[in-house]
């Protein structure tokens, strides 16, 4: 008699906070689509730390995410020589268009920047739109994970939060990060997550460069999201449409790499060439906004390799120090000639 009472009361128990859980997530989703505060603020606070806050009516704007919320990269470099703007960066490392809509749409309803660049990464942005699972390789956790949060879009955040709680808790000194990513290449040393992409979709880089392998549909869902965070910006405003290239793209020692790490290409897919299906594809779709411009960096970071500087990391897909810096210089000439 006594077990059963337990046991009722162990139910009810459970009953009731799993009715204050889905409560508490059903409030948290309502509000993190409609963005009614900056999830992100603290993020965006450390990321702009070093930036002066000029006296100026110029607001330039960058949405991206790790590879433009590198510390130190391509934002700084802008920011240090474009003195007559304030520079403002809104990345955020693992975000697709999904979360960068929401909180790109808050800033660009608060700020009317002269210059938006908006930078897309070819290796993951359409993964992190649409996830192709893959139950066989992969746990049923990530797989359901991945599946759920594009629904419940605040997982997402959640799991950003407690990812950047771990991060300081197991790892506060990043300097120990760059030492791993420098050391000479290894499959066994190289960024578990890239591996783990690869081993959802082996011809990731390949079916978002090609848009094929379902990549072709997501790509007009993905960039109709796109136009519609464009739509907050001020009919003024020059947008730049910055396109990282996945390093398999760059070089062929770069590809060689991938493929040992589990990325799969066929014949069809060429090295160094800037003029691939995604690139040519961008342009029509943009071709009737006057704002925007499509940056493809094929053959900027082609020839920084070939005259023997290293533009990515060793153990890692994102762009180095010396990567960034020439990005940063690339976006000024592009820009200077106009706004400065």
């Amino acid at each position: 008699m006594k077990f059963r009472e337990l046991a009722k009361q162990i139910f009810k128990i459970a009953i009731q906070c799993s009715l204050v859980a889905s409560i508490t997530l059903f409030l948290l989703e309502g509000t993190f689509r409609l963005y009614l505060i900056d999830f992100y603020k603290s993020s965006f606070e450390y990321l702009n730390s070093d930036f002066a806050d000029r006296n100026t009516d110029k607001t330039l704007m960058i949405i991206g995410d790790s590879f433009s919320s590198f510390k130190g990269g391509y934002p700084k470099v802008l920011h240090d020589s474009l003195t007559g703007f304030s520079v403002k960066n809104i990345s955020v490392p693992g975000t697709s268009i999904r979360e960068q809509y929401l909180f790109g749409r808050y800033h660009l309803k608060n700020v009317k920047p002269q210059i938006l660049i908006f930078q897309f990464y070819v290796g993951n942005d359409f993964l992190g739109w649409d996830h192709h699972l893959n139950w066989g390789e992969i746990s049923f956790a990530r797989n359901f994970y991945w599946r759920l949060s594009e629904s419940l879009w605040s997982l997402a955040y959640l799991n950003y939060g407690l990812g950047n709680i771990k991060a300081n808790i197991t790892e506060p000194d990043t300097s120990a990060k760059l030492d791993w990513v420098e050391k000479p290449f290894s499959p066994d040393l190289y960024f578990e997550r890239d591996k783990l992409y690869f081993k959802s979709e082996p011809m990731l880089v390949e079916n978002a460069a090609y848009l094929k392998g379902g990549r072709e549909k997501d790509f007009e869902s993905y960039m109709q999201r796109v136009a519609d965070l464009f739509k907050y910006a001020s009919e003024d405003c020059e947008i730049y449409f910055l396109i990282i290239p996945h390093m398999s793209q760059v070089s062929e020692m770069y590809k060689n790499q991938a493929e040992q790490v589990g990325a799969v290409f066929t014949k069809r897919f060429e090295v160094a060439s800037p003029s691939y299906p995604l690139y040519l594809k961008l342009n029509n779709f943009f071709a009737d906004d006057h704002r925007v411009k499509i940056l493809n960096t094929i053959d900027l970071l082609r020839r920084s390799e070939v005259s023997g500087n290293a533009v990515y990391f060793n153990n890692d897909s994102h762009l180095n120090v010396m990567g960034q810096q020439i990005l940063g210089e690339f976006l000024l000439k592009e820009i200077k000639p106009n706004d400065q």
